[in-house]
């Protein structure tokens, strides 16, 4: 995360602003501000009712939705970008990307994704079910 501080006090776009230390950013996040004043709190509500509508469907029936949850792939086995990106049903993931998407997937990304690659492995350990590379 950055310090909002330090980012504002790097550019100014007038004397003026530079003297009354008002960056570019400063005037966007107050704009921001303005126009959301409880914005936190509405994407927190948001997260945690995304999270909790997709943790119901993946306990209510995990096979479908194994079927149903899908992930955008935009590289090869090599990391070279795909000519155009696919979306791989989370149950036709290559074991060796699923590895990669848990440990990706740690930060940055909504807790239930996390969770769902985490599930599909398990799940894939128990019923000795192997998906193999793409091709």
């Amino acid at each position: 995360m950055f310090d909002k501080q330090i980012i504002c006090s790097t550019m100014y776009k007038t004397e003026d602003d530079k003297e009354n230390k008002v960056s570019p950013l400063d005037k966007l996040y107050e704009a921001y501000v303005q126009d959301c004043p409880d914005n936190p709190y509405n994407e927190l509500d948001f997260s945690i009712e995304l999270n909790q509508s997709q943790a119901d469907m993946m306990y209510k029936d995990w096979e479908k939705y194994r079927q149903t949850f899908t992930w955008g792939r935009s590289l090869d086995a090599q990391g070279n970008y795909l000519e155009e990106p696919q979306r791989i049903k989370l149950c036709n993931i290559s074991d060796d990307h699923l590895e990669s998407l848990i440990l990706w997937t740690v930060r940055d990304y909504e807790p239930y994704i996390h969770v769902a690659f985490c599930r599909e492995l398990g799940y894939r350990r128990e019923n000795n079910i192997y998906v193999e590379e793409y091709k």
